[in-house]
Parts: C-alpha cells; structure tokens; sequence
C-alpha cells in the first residue's frame, strides 16, 4: 500500500517552514534529504530507497511543498493518511475555496483514495458517513471508483430491505422496515456523491419511492417518506419531482393503496363542490318558507314642514338667502351631471413613477406603447419566428451573479421573457426566455425588480403602418412577442421587487391559461409590486 510521505517528518533539516516555499530553501532541503542525516531519519520512519527518490522528485514543484503544509495544517486528513483515528473531516482552512484546490485534489489522491477503499463493504453507517465526508478531496479520476465501491453496502442494504418490504401486511412493519433506510447518516452519504455518481442517488430514489406502492403504504407514511427524499440533493428537475408527489399527494392525485390509520387525502374541490350545494339549498328553503321580501315597509311621511319648525322672522331670512344665491348661479351649472367624473374614466387619478433604471424605464414604455398600438388591431400572421437572444440593452440572466438561488416554473400556456433590473440608475438589466412548462435557474439580488412578458411565437418588430413615429416604440425596440392576449398590457403593468427572501432561495410559479390573464405566484419569496 502506497505510503504518504510529509515533509515535517522531516523537521529537523529545516529551521522554519517557510523557508521551504523558496527555490533556495527547498534546494537546500532537498540536498539534506540525500545526505547521511536524511538517509538516518528516511530509515527511522520505515521509507526503502524508492519511496525517497519518489518523495524527492515531488518537492520539483513548489504547489506540492505548499500542498503539504495543508495537509499538516488539517487535522482530520493527517489523521486518516497515517492509519490514526478516523474522524470526520472539516475543511477548517476553507481549501476547498482556494485556487489551487484541483491541483492539490490530484496530489492527495493517490494516497488518500487507498485509504479510503479499506472501508469498502463497511456497513456500519456512522463510519461510513465520516468515510463519505474524504471524497469531495479526491480528483475526478479516483473519487467515481471510490463512491461506487464505498456505497455499495447501502444499496445492498436498500434494495434487500424494499424487495422483503413488498410482503409487509401492516403499517407499523413497514415503518420499521423503510425508516432506517431514511437516516440522516445515509442520506448524508448519499449528498456527498459527485455528478458522476448520480445514478446511485436516484437509484436509491426510486427504490425508496417503489415503498409508495406497497400495499402496507399508508398516506401518512407516504407522506414521511417523500418529505425526507426532499433532503437528497437532486437536480432541479428530479427535486420538484418529488415536491410534486407530496402536493399530488396531500390533494388526493397520489393513491396509496392502504389507508389504515393514517390521515386520508383531502379532496378540497370536493369538499368546496357540496357546502355550495348545502349553502344554496339552505338559502332556497330559507326564502320559500320565510318569504323575507315580501313585506314591503309603510312609506313615511314627515309632516312636520318648515312652517312648524322655523319661526316667521326665520323663514323671511332664509328666504332671502335663496334669492340671493340663485342670482349667482350660472346656467352652465347645472348642466353638469355629477356622476361622471370630469378627468379620464374614472374618478380616481393615479400617476406612476418612473423606475429609476434608465434601461428598465425605456423597455418598460416601448413594450406599453407596442401594447397601446395593438390594441383592436388584428392579429398578424406570426410567421417569423427567431430563436431567443437577450433583449436589446439587457444581458443573459443566466451569466448573472447573485447573492440569491432562484427559480422559475412556467406552467402557464405562454413563453415568458423573464426582465431583471438593478435599482439605480445605471443598474445593469438581463432577460431570459422560460419556455412554456419549462423550469430555469439563476441567480438574483435583493431589491431587484423582476418584469414578466407573456406571449408566443418570438419575432422581429414590424411596426404597423400608418402610424406616427412619436406612438412607435423606441428604436432599441427589436423583437417582441407576435401572439398575446387581451392582457397582455395588464401583465406587463405588474412589476414586481424582491423584498425579503426565506431561507436564501427564491422560488417563482407562473400560471395562466390562454385567454386568461397571466400572474406570478410566489412560493417563498416577498414580492411588492411597484
């Protein structure tokens, strides 16, 4: 087995380490190391003349003279690379951050994935678990193998104890059978697997899932179930998989074939379907037995008039008093009906403020009046489409950085262009095409504005004829969305701003059915519409 060699073994041929980062002071230590005194301690520590022609050789690159300071730096690794106590590992020195950390992958390697595989076939999961924390540390070439052998105890285990499972009668056995397969250690195991090992992960997905079926399943240990499958760290794709078995789940979409003890699926829509039945019943009984309208009240007269309640000298003044005023009142007046609000359709006036975005405020208004000009307009023919590149002034959101996980899932019946503004003045402004029913991934701000513009059938602007250039939009305006609906301009109205977010990730949902107006709901985030 290959032994790991560190240069502070060899302490007492150097004064101070740093020395060693230097060309002269590694020259100087690598001439000790073939002399007598290096020879002595080389044969104390057990090295034959080839292990020290190899650990000579190595010190040539001066990445490696520095890779075994991390090592001797890190405690848990140093222990492990000598056969001592096995402890989980913590990267204390945050290395896995540092530039060089792929170089020092292919360095430690060789040497760590031997010691690694000595657990191979290990069942026990709290070692397995501090095994499973090493491999972030292997390069691409030796952490695959690794994993795969590592882990083929606890898919031995899992698929062993699914298949007895199936002839499980009751809840309570099947419970004790499919819980530790759950546990926080292998799913801590199951997390630590690479890309290149993602087939074991839904391997154990789908066997875990295969549970649902069974015939001892109950709703409630379903449930259980897919909320601990929702800790494994999948793709996006296979994550909201998951998310949407437990809400097919919960509304009664998901059957399980046992419902015991465990609480049976709500079906809300059910539910809602016959108290409005109840409600309308009740509320015909009520009118047929009670007749509510059919009394009509006495109208009542006041007769008690001016003469009775104002003395004579009174009524004299007052009398002047309308003589007086109908002597001002001019004619015109009276011809307006109060009913009808005297500024645009309404009695309300709203005036909006301009973003502050220079770029955000000019995409904004060449979309409006696009939408403005449409209005009545019949439909063109939409024959030429383009594939979608960022809008003109904007960037592609998916080159963003940001401080803030997000995602967006279409199930709406249009395309969506997705518009993130910074707020200032000069702040940058990227778009992104989500294709219906498709979901995307990016990175956003806090404080950013998000615009949504719903639509079909992406194309270049052909402007209408006939119409002014002062109501077309800007020139920067160049491609737009040929197929929309009648609200489209309300949709593009609604602007929103990332407020606060919980637990760092921001997940979107756009619904909309055609003909009906398209509308963000948001699953975790505070949006404000502005």
């Amino acid at each position: 087995m290959r032994q790991f060699i560190l240069i502070h073994e060899f302490s007492k041929l150097y004064s101070n380490f740093t020395d060693l980062l230097t060309e002269n002071g590694i020259n100087n230590f690598r001439a000790k190391l073939e002399s007598e005194e290096g020879k002595d301690l080389a044969k104390e520590l057990g090295l034959d003349h080839f292990q020290m022609e190899e650990f000579i050789a190595s010190l040539s690159n001066s990445q490696n003279v520095l890779f075994h300071d991390w090592v001797n730096q890190n405690a848990s690794l140093k222990s492990i690379l000598f056969n001592q106590k096995l402890v989980k590992f913590e990267d204390t020195a945050n290395h896995l951050k540092h530039q060089f950390f792929e170089k020092f992958q292919e360095f430690i390697s060789p040497a760590l994935s031997e010691k690694l595989l000595k657990y191979a076939g290990e069942k026990d999961l709290t070692t397995l678990e501090k095994v499973f924390s090493y491999v972030c540390l292997l390069d691409k070439k030796h952490r695959s193998t690794a994993e795969d052998q590592l882990f083929q105890s606890i898919k031995k285990k899992v698929e062993k104890t699914v298949a007895n499972s199936k002839i499980v009668e009751n809840e309570t056995a099947l419970v004790e059978a499919i819980q530790p397969l759950c546990d926080d250690k292998i799913i801590a195991c199951i997390n630590s697997l690479s890309r290149a090992s993602y087939s074991l992960k839904l391997a154990y997905v789908d066997d875990v899932l295969a549970v649902l079926k069974f015939k001892s399943c109950t709703p409630r240990f379903a449930n259980w179930i897919l909320k601990r499958l929702e800790v494994v760290q999948l793709n996006k794709e296979h994550e909201f998989k998951i998310i949407d078995l437990r809400k097919d789940l919960k509304e009664g979409e998901l059957q399980v074939r046992n419902h015991g003890k465990g609480r049976a699926p709500i079906k809300w829509g059910s539910i809602a379907t016959f108290g409005l039945i109840a409600l309308v019943a009740g509320l015909t009984f009520w009118v047929v037995k009670f007749k509510p309208f059919s009394d009509v009240e006495e109208p009542l007269f006041d007769n008690e008039t001016s003469f009775m309640q104002f003395s004579k000298e009174e009524r004299k003044k007052i009398d002047s008093l309308l003589i007086h005023m109908n002597g001002n009142l001019e004619e015109d007046d009276l011809m307006i009906d109060q009913g009808i609000p005297l500024i645009g359709e309404s009695d309300q006036l709203t005036l909006r403020k301009n973003f502050e975005n220079e770029e955000l405020e000019q995409l904004y208004t060449d979309f409006i009046a696009d939408a403005d000009l449409r209005e009545g307009l019949l439909q063109d023919s939409c024959t030429n489409g383009v594939p979608f590149s960022p809008l003109k002034g904007t960037e592609d959101l998916g080159d963003v950085k940001g401080d803030v996980n997000a995602m967006i899932k279409n199930e709406s019946e249009y395309d969506a262009i997705i518009i993130v503004a910074e707020p200032s003045k000069k702040g940058a402004v990227y778009s992104l095409l989500i294709k219906k029913g498709a979901t995307k991934s990016f990175l956003l701000k806090k404080y950013q504005y998000v615009m949504v513009i719903a639509g079909n059938d992406f194309q270049t602007y052909e402007s209408p004829k006939g119409i002014s250039k002062d109501q077309l939009p800007s020139e920067d305006f160049s491609h737009y969305f040929c197929d929309i609906d009648f609200n489209y301009k309300q949709s593009i109205n609604t602007v929103y701003q990332l407020l606060n977010i919980q637990n760092g990730k921001v997940k979107l949902l756009l619904m909309g059915d055609k003909g009906s107006m398209f509308h963000v709901v948001d699953i975790n985030a505070v949006l404000e519409e502005v």
